[in-house]
């Protein structure tokens, strides 16, 4: 199999969105939150990636940054981050601020796609789930009862020292 830097050649034909080792959000097209009959907002993706697949939800559109990046500075906004710190954790935060956190080893794999769920439900609760349910297998969960972020929009980054690929 061919390998594209880190990655098999594969993984590009097969269009998944490429992120950088850059510390920069990028908006790609169709990164809109979807909406289940029960009134949840959730993304269902898959990333392929060494570390850090950092994934920001926000109320606003981000359709106007489709291929550029998206700064978070001044929006309000959820940050969820799987296998940071060299993979040994997976954190939430709101506007920047840590809400929750779980140890994870090994959550990501640079040769092998994982899958993950991220739902929001009406009254506030955030959560990270493994796999295509945002019903089981949760690894984080945070209850937003002070003013909650309603969002409808993602951008996806990764950083200290991996790539990524991505498909939702």
């Amino acid at each position: 199999m061919q390998m594209h830097g880190k990655f098999p050649k594969s993984i590009i034909i097969s269009q998944f969105n490429f992120t950088k080792n850059n510390k920069q959000y990028v908006a790609f097209k169709n990164c809109k939150l979807k909406k289940a009959e029960s009134g949840i907002r959730y993304i269902t993706f898959k990333i392929q990636a060494k570390n850090d697949a950092c994934i920001s939800l926000f109320a606003e559109d981000l359709r106007p940054y489709v291929g550029g990046n998206v700064l978070v500075q001044g929006k309000n906004y959820y940050e969820i981050v799987v296998g940071g710190w060299k993979n040994s954790k997976s954190v939430l935060r709101k506007d920047g601020k840590q809400v929750a956190e779980c140890k994870s080893k090994g959550e990501l794999n640079l040769k092998n796609c994982r899958t993950f769920t991220i739902a929001v439900k009406k009254n506030g609760t955030i959560s990270l789930h493994r796999g295509k349910s945002f019903k089981k297998d949760c690894m984080l969960e945070y209850l937003d009862d002070e003013e909650p972020i309603n969002p409808t929009h993602f951008a996806v980054m990764t950083g200290w020292g991996s790539d990524g690929y991505w498909k939702w």
